[in-house]
């Protein structure tokens, strides 16, 4: 059996030079791939370090920004004794000032809390008003052309204490018009408020409107026919007609006959424009009444002067004193009625 050459193992590995030492080029390449991979550790160490300091700096700064531009809560309050927030529309506020970095601002909302409401603002100097009236249930409105406030917030200090009061003084349904009542509608709905809502208070506003215009068209009128009455009563009271020839005073009579009759029409005419539902039934009811017992007044006048001289001016005479009462009956409804447009 052969021995094996011990000198075998080196005789099939590649002739080494005689400076060469056994085993230096594997300890190279070893020593290469340790440097390589220190050098990327500490590559991702500092890597990792860059991205832990850059990610600080930035929750840094955003916490630095945060506090600067952090906003303060503005309390709004709304000064009026005829407003109730729950049975009322909610009240359209407007914002406007520069910020704590110059930058302009404006802003609007509404307030429909029972006592206020209230916004969010950065550090910086305002102005808050009423932009346009809210509608109370019944349809009334206000004036808000004074309804402003300035104020500023400063900082944390006052957190929490910010409050501005603003007052609205009731308008008139004289002064109301169309055009308010239109802007506070369309103000309101493009701050989100519901249109149906909007559209029955506007409803009611409308009819504030009609009922104040026709208040004031129907106490003209009732003056006028006040003035009418006097002035004829002045004028059958002062006619010398009236005191001399019987055939005088009959033809006076007659002729204040149709003076009363006319107004007595006209009147009843104009109230038939003013009146409607049952009032106007009641109204034609009564005046239909009334032609009937100036009828019967005027035949029994006449039947006791039967072919005397007076029987003219007795018939006219009892016409006459039923048309005083049917234009003072008249009188006392405008009254009533302007009374009742007034609530």
């Amino acid at each position: 059996m052969n021995e094996p050459d011990p000198n075998s193992f080196y005789a099939d590995q590649p002739a080494r030079s005689a400076n060469q030492p056994y085993g230096t080029a594997g300890t190279k390449k070893s020593s290469k791939k340790r440097i390589a991979i220190l050098v990327a550790i500490v590559f991702v160490l500092i890597a990792s370090l860059g991205v832990g300091a850059w990610y600080a700096i930035c929750q840094h700064n955003e916490q630095v920004w945060a506090q600067e531009h952090k906003t303060f809560p503005v309390t709004i309050s709304i000064l009026s004794e005829d407003y109730d927030p729950t049975a009322s529309s909610p009240v359209p506020i407007l914002v406007r000032g520069t910020d704590f970095e110059g930058n302009p601002v404006s802003m609007e909302a509404m307030i429909c809390s029972a006592e206020s409401g209230q916004i969010e603002l950065m550090r910086g100097t305002y102005t808050v008003s009423v932009s346009a009236s809210p509608f109370l249930a019944d349809g009334s409105m206000f004036d808000v052309s004074a309804s402003k406030g300035d104020f500023e917030i400063a900082g944390d200090g006052e957190m929490g204490q910010i409050a501005v009061s603003l007052s609205m003084a009731p308008i008139s349904p004289n002064d109301l018009t169309e055009e308010i009542v239109t802007a506070s509608k369309d103000k309101l709905v493009s701050l989100g408020f519901d249109e149906g809502s909007a559209n029955q208070y506007v409803d009611a506003a409308l009819s504030q409107i009609n009922s104040a215009r026709l208040t004031v068209q129907l106490s003209d009128a009732r003056a006028g026919f006040a003035a009418e009455l006097e002035q004829l009563e002045f004028d059958f009271d002062n006619d010398p007609r009236l005191v001399g020839a019987q055939f005088e005073m009959n033809v006076a009579a007659a002729e204040y006959r149709q003076k009363y009759d006319a107004l007595v029409n006209d009147m009843y005419s104009y109230l038939t424009t003013i009146v409607t539902g049952d009032e106007l039934a009641n109204l034609e009811s009564s005046q239909a009444l009334w032609e009937a017992e100036k009828e019967a007044a005027s035949q029994a006048a006449g039947a006791s002067a039967i072919g005397g001289s007076i029987y003219s001016m007795s018939i006219h005479g009892a016409a006459m004193e039923c048309d005083r009462d049917r234009i003072n009956e008249l009188l006392a409804m405008m009254d009533q009625k302007i009374v009742e447009l007034s609530r």
